[in-house]
């Protein structure tokens, strides 16, 4: 990941002079990708357990285009329930134009494979 650029280390010595590392992605948007990644799956319940937490928002939009379609439709209506719920449209509302915008994509894309075909 270091010669890929995606992590780098945060160098520091120790009370005693013993040098340390520590690695830290980046940039947020890579830590968020490998995240995202423990979120995909069919039954899995993360995206449930962090509804709250708003660190994970930048997954949750990333989620937005990597689940599959049914899944992806079953986060949207939970994140805008519990939007109407708290108030709190910061999550809800990118996912729910990117989702969108993730369809329109798809409709195009399958309307051009017909056209070609």
């Amino acid at each position: 990941m270091e010669a890929a650029k995606m992590v780098v280390c945060l160098k520091w010595k120790t009370p005693d002079g013993e040098e340390q590392c520590e690695w830290r992605f980046r940039h947020g948007k890579i830590h968020e990708f490998f995240i995202a990644q423990t979120f995909l799956g069919k039954d899995n319940r993360r995206a449930v357990k962090h509804l709250k937490d708003p660190r994970f928002r930048g997954v949750y939009l990333l989620l937005a285009l990597l689940l599959e379609p049914e899944q992806a439709q079953t986060l949207r209506d939970m994140l805008v329930e519990h939007a109407a719920a708290t108030h709190d449209h910061s999550v809800s509302d990118d996912f729910v134009t990117l989702l969108k915008k993730r369809q329109n994509a798809e409709k195009a894309r399958d309307h051009r494979s017909r056209d070609v075909a």
